[in-house]
Protein backbone atom coordinates (compact mmCIF):
# COMPACT_ATOMS: atom_id res chain seq x y z
CA UNK A 1 0.00 0.00 0.00
CA UNK A 2 1.49 3.36 -0.77
CA UNK A 3 1.28 6.06 0.96
CA UNK A 4 -1.80 8.56 0.01
CA UNK A 5 -0.71 12.50 -0.53
CA UNK A 6 -2.85 14.97 1.61
CA UNK A 7 -4.09 12.53 4.35
CA UNK A 8 -2.19 11.33 7.50
CA UNK A 9 -0.01 7.92 7.16
CA UNK A 10 0.70 6.97 9.87
CA UNK A 11 1.07 7.74 14.00
CA UNK A 12 4.42 6.69 15.76
CA UNK A 13 4.43 5.88 19.19
CA UNK A 14 7.31 6.17 21.22
CA UNK A 15 8.04 3.11 23.71
CA UNK A 16 11.13 2.55 26.31
CA UNK A 17 13.16 -0.18 24.86
CA UNK A 18 12.22 -2.65 27.68
CA UNK A 19 8.77 -2.54 26.26
CA UNK A 20 9.13 -2.36 22.66
CA UNK A 21 8.90 -6.25 22.54
CA UNK A 22 5.41 -6.24 24.23
CA UNK A 23 4.34 -3.45 22.82
CA UNK A 24 4.71 -4.64 19.07
CA UNK A 25 3.29 -8.29 19.92
CA UNK A 26 0.00 -6.21 21.39
CA UNK A 27 -0.09 -4.52 18.02
CA UNK A 28 0.16 -7.79 16.29
CA UNK A 29 -1.28 -10.52 18.47
CA UNK A 30 -4.28 -8.40 19.69
CA UNK A 31 -4.73 -6.56 16.35
CA UNK A 32 -3.49 -8.37 13.23
CA UNK A 33 -1.06 -5.67 12.79
CA UNK A 34 1.60 -7.06 10.01
CA UNK A 35 5.13 -5.03 10.81
CA UNK A 36 8.24 -4.14 8.93
CA UNK A 37 11.38 -4.00 11.18
CA UNK A 38 13.64 -1.39 10.15
CA UNK A 39 16.20 -1.40 13.24
CA UNK A 40 19.11 0.67 12.65
CA UNK A 41 22.00 -1.03 12.07
CA UNK A 42 24.07 1.25 14.99
CA UNK A 43 21.55 -0.38 17.05
CA UNK A 44 20.48 3.12 18.35
CA UNK A 45 16.88 2.41 17.12
CA UNK A 46 14.21 -0.03 17.40
CA UNK A 47 11.59 0.07 14.55
CA UNK A 48 8.15 -1.82 13.85
CA UNK A 49 6.11 -0.02 10.80
CA UNK A 50 3.37 -0.91 8.84
CA UNK A 51 2.14 1.56 6.56
CA UNK A 52 -0.85 -0.50 5.65
CA UNK A 53 -2.26 -0.32 9.23
CA UNK A 54 -0.68 3.14 9.98
CA UNK A 55 1.11 1.88 12.88
CA UNK A 56 4.86 2.39 13.62
CA UNK A 57 6.11 1.72 17.11
CA UNK A 58 9.63 2.62 18.31
CA UNK A 59 12.27 2.68 21.04
CA UNK A 60 15.85 4.43 21.27
CA UNK A 61 18.75 2.39 22.81
CA UNK A 62 21.25 3.98 25.08
CA UNK A 63 22.90 5.52 22.63
CA UNK A 64 19.68 6.11 20.76
CA UNK A 65 18.77 9.77 19.53
CA UNK A 66 18.55 12.11 22.30
CA UNK A 67 15.08 13.83 20.64
CA UNK A 68 13.04 10.17 21.39
CA UNK A 69 14.72 9.60 24.93
CA UNK A 70 13.93 13.50 25.96
CA UNK A 71 10.27 12.73 24.91
CA UNK A 72 10.38 9.75 26.93
CA UNK A 73 11.52 11.55 30.11
CA UNK A 74 9.30 14.34 29.37
CA UNK A 75 5.94 12.56 28.31
CA UNK A 76 6.38 9.01 29.31
CA UNK A 77 5.35 6.72 26.48
CA UNK A 78 2.60 7.59 23.97
CA UNK A 79 2.25 9.21 20.29
CA UNK A 80 5.40 10.72 19.49
CA UNK A 81 3.98 11.98 16.05
CA UNK A 82 1.70 11.74 13.51
CA UNK A 83 2.80 11.45 10.21
CA UNK A 84 0.89 13.23 7.13
CA UNK A 85 1.97 12.64 3.65
CA UNK A 86 1.85 15.67 1.23
CA UNK A 87 2.66 16.05 -2.39
CA UNK A 88 5.01 19.12 -1.90
CA UNK A 89 7.19 19.22 0.89
CA UNK A 90 8.24 22.41 0.16
CA UNK A 91 5.54 24.38 -0.46
CA UNK A 92 3.64 22.72 2.71
CA UNK A 93 6.55 24.03 5.02
CA UNK A 94 6.27 27.40 3.89
CA UNK A 95 2.39 27.29 4.70
CA UNK A 96 3.09 26.25 7.62
CA UNK A 97 5.45 29.38 8.27
CA UNK A 98 2.98 31.45 7.14
CA UNK A 99 1.13 30.62 9.73
CA UNK A 100 3.99 31.88 12.92
CA UNK A 101 5.68 27.49 13.10
CA UNK A 102 9.08 27.46 12.39
CA UNK A 103 10.15 23.43 11.27
CA UNK A 104 12.09 22.47 14.23
CA UNK A 105 13.78 19.84 11.88
CA UNK A 106 14.51 18.77 8.63
CA UNK A 107 15.08 14.95 7.81
CA UNK A 108 16.22 13.18 4.51
CA UNK A 109 16.02 9.30 4.44
CA UNK A 110 16.19 9.05 1.01
CA UNK A 111 19.34 6.66 0.23
CA UNK A 112 20.50 5.85 3.76
CA UNK A 113 19.48 2.40 4.24
CA UNK A 114 17.18 0.46 5.88
CA UNK A 115 15.05 3.16 4.40
CA UNK A 116 16.48 3.39 0.90
CA UNK A 117 15.88 -0.18 -0.14
CA UNK A 118 11.80 0.36 -0.59
CA UNK A 119 11.79 4.31 -0.63
CA UNK A 120 12.56 6.44 -3.68
CA UNK A 121 11.79 9.27 -1.60
CA UNK A 122 11.44 10.01 2.13
CA UNK A 123 11.80 13.21 3.62
CA UNK A 124 10.49 14.75 6.88
CA UNK A 125 9.40 18.13 8.30
CA UNK A 126 9.23 18.15 12.11
CA UNK A 127 7.10 20.85 13.05
CA UNK A 128 7.26 21.68 17.06
CA UNK A 129 4.36 20.50 19.27
CA UNK A 130 1.57 23.00 18.49
CA UNK A 131 -2.10 23.45 20.64
CA UNK A 132 -0.86 19.56 21.80
CA UNK A 133 0.04 18.35 18.40
CA UNK A 134 3.29 16.70 17.52
CA UNK A 135 3.26 16.91 13.23
CA UNK A 136 5.52 15.16 10.80
CA UNK A 137 5.09 16.27 7.34
CA UNK A 138 6.36 13.68 4.76
CA UNK A 139 6.96 12.98 1.19
CA UNK A 140 6.99 9.39 0.50
CA UNK A 141 6.79 7.70 -2.63
CA UNK A 142 8.19 4.14 -3.14
CA UNK A 143 10.42 2.44 -5.97
CA UNK A 144 8.61 2.24 -9.00
CA UNK A 145 8.30 -1.64 -9.54
CA UNK A 146 11.43 -3.39 -11.55
CA UNK A 147 13.68 -0.04 -10.68
CA UNK A 148 17.00 -1.17 -9.80
CA UNK A 149 18.21 0.41 -6.34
Amino acid sequence: MDPQPNRMSHVVYCVRPENFEAATKLWTTALGVEFDHLDMHDGSLRVSFSLEHGVEVIAPAANGPKKFHDFLESNGEGVYTVVYVVTDLDKAEAEVEGQGVTVADRLVYTGRRPWSEEWAVLEERILPPVHGMRITVARMERHAEGSDR
